[in-house]
């Protein structure tokens, strides 16, 4: 029988060790604190993405830039009041969200990670293929070659 449309054996299956989402900003570029708060806590994390800088609407601790990231990772249920608690404490963190991810939303963020994999080899690619920089001499000749 579904509960608010994830089958429920789906449920039972991920019991032990959920995946979560943590949505930060953060004073410096580093995600360093937070990966470390989390692996205190007990969390594996499976994705992270790049920090990027924002400017923020309204200033946070005098702060009116911070760095944006957010990383996915799975924990025990029971290891998340901890976490609040760890977080809190945290110099370097303006503001947080973690939000409990849904089976649908877990094989989503597996494939939008594939897919950023995937680009990120065709960059690769694209990246080895493209030619050494020509000196003076040879653009040079190059040039006459194309004015003959």
């Amino acid at each position: 029988m579904p509960v608010f449309g994830i089958p429920y054996k789906a449920i039972m299956e991920n019991e032990k060790n959920k995946k979560y989402e943590i949505t930060f900003i953060v004073t410096d570029e580093t995600r360093a604190p937070i990966k470390t708060i989390l692996e205190k806590c007990g969390a594996d994390c499976t994705d992270d993405r790049q920090v990027e800088k924002i400017r923020m609407a309204y200033p946070i601790a005098k702060q009116s830039y911070g760095f944006l990231g957010t990383l996915v990772f799975a924990m025990e249920p029971e290891h998340m009041q901890e976490l609040q608690a760890a977080l809190k404490l945290e110099s370097k963190l303006l503001r947080s969200l973690v939000t409990a991810l849904t089976v649908e939303q877990s094989a989503a963020e597996s494939q939008r990670q594939s897919a950023r994999a995937a680009a990120a080899r065709r960059r690769k690619a694209v990246k080895d293929k493209k030619p050494g920089l020509l000196t003076n001499e040879a653009l040079e000749k190059k040039i006459e070659e194309i004015l003959q």
